[in-house]
């Protein structure tokens, strides 16, 4: 089997007109505004594009999870103004990876539903099994933050009300008692 699939990239999806893809070393790099690429050996582009480098290998043990936020916001920030290609050696395991902590992170996705919503559009997409392990971890934290978030939100809200409550009530109760 060749790593390498009939196409070098694929469309992941649209937004607001512009796309997200996911490829390989191979993938053209033309129409696009930024390209991240997940490998450990060093990438030159010839073009005039934002470029982020990772450098990752595909091995369970690597901890590609403290590249999470980083790819997740750069695919973000970029897809913003123009197409953007994800791209490790063959497309597969690393860029994927980082691809399914984007639709984590900003589209609420989780890491299984992201998975098979990526392999749609790109049937050889296999993250191994540290990267799935690490993704899951990824998808429970953002999911603890923003639990958190919501209760401290709600606990703020009381905080505000109580002291208006109080003057309301102060203000009221002796105007009600005189209506008795």
């Amino acid at each position: 089997m060749s790593l390498f699939s009939n196409t070098n990239m694929s469309h992941v999806f649209t937004q607001n007109q512009n796309k997200l893809y996911i490829g390989n070393i191979r993938s053209p790099t033309i129409n696009m505004r930024a390209v991240l690429s997940v490998i450990e050996i060093p990438i030159t582009l010839n073009t005039n594009h934002f470029h982020k480098q990772i450098p990752a290998t595909d091995d369970i043990e690597f901890k590609l999870s403290r590249y999470f936020d980083e790819g997740a916001d750069f695919i973000h920030n970029h897809l913003k103004y123009g197409n953007v290609l994800v791209h490790c050696y063959a497309g597969i395991s690393r860029s994927a990876s980082l691809v399914i902590a984007y639709l984590i992170k900003y589209h609420n996705y989780t890491t299984q539903t992201a998975i098979k919503f990526l392999q749609k559009s790109r049937p050889i997409i296999e993250p191994n099994d540290g990267f799935i392990a690490q993704l899951k971890d990824y998808e429970n934290r953002g999911k603890t933050v923003k639990s958190y978030l919501i209760k401290e939100s709600k606990q703020e809200t009381k905080n505000e009300i109580k002291p208006y409550h109080r003057q309301v009530k102060s203000f009221l109760s002796p105007r009600i008692k005189t209506l008795f």
